[in-house]
């Protein structure tokens, strides 16, 4: 059985920052890293920004902080900087076990849409109606159940129509995104019913790019 991605980075943060405190009780604060060591670790710390960078949203404090604090090819590492990658990572793991940081879900939910969407614009360039259409179609129906989920809004029993109107109602999107998204549900029910004369690769351009709107805006 295949672990969910949420356990499998909080497992993998357990493991690196054990590994980090092991290998920061090597050496003595007041004397630079040995050439020997170096390898193991610029490789902990490459490991610690890697699992940030794939587990937190661009922009978050703790992955930024990681990030700026990698040294440079040829620089020195001390104990020093071993430690504050470490308590970057400890904190974090204080979050994941916490559950304060819960948006991970949403994110990777978020990148897998992009993905289709991308698809769906290739679709689209080679004329390929049909698949470009039935593709942004599913994107859109996820992401409106997906952004009402977030946002406690229940989903069961609803139409696409309705959920709109709830996120409209509840300020999630604003009168004009609802708009649009009421737009891309129309070209939805076009393509569901093969009326495939009702919209062209314009539309359906429109329709993709406002969707990557949406999922930049509220699913990453």
């Amino acid at each position: 059985m295949v672990d969910k991605p949420e356990l499998t980075i909080r497992r993998r943060l357990v493991e690196l920052v054990f590994a980090g405190e092991k290998l920061l009780k090597k050496f003595n604060e007041n004397h630079a890293i040995d050439f020997q060591d170096r390898p193991e670790c610029v490789a902990w710390m490459f490991s610690v920004v890697n699992l940030l960078e794939v587990a937190m949203p661009s922009g978050n404090r703790y992955r930024v902080e990681a990030q700026r604090l990698l040294p440079p090819a040829d620089a020195t590492i001390w104990p020093g900087n071993l430690a504050n990658v470490l308590g970057i990572l400890k904190s974090a793991n204080a979050e994941w076990t916490n559950e304060l940081i819960n948006t991970l879900e949403f994110h990777f939910v978020g990148l897998a849409f992009e993905d289709f969407l991308r698809h769906a614009t290739v679709y689209n360039d080679s004329d390929k109606k049909l698949e470009a259409a039935v593709l942004a179609s599913a994107v859109l129906e996820d992401t409106v159940k997906k952004l009402c989920l977030k946002h406690n809004i229940a989903t069961e029993d609803k139409t696409l129509d309705s959920l709109i109107s709830a996120l409209k109602a509840n300020q999630v999107v604003g009168k004009v995104k609802a708009e649009r998204l009421r737009s891309y549900a129309a070209l939805r029910n076009r393509a569901f019913h093969a009326e495939w004369d009702a919209f062209d690769k314009r539309d359906l351009r429109q329709m993709i790019e406002g969707l990557e709107e949406l999922l930049e805006a509220h699913l990453k």
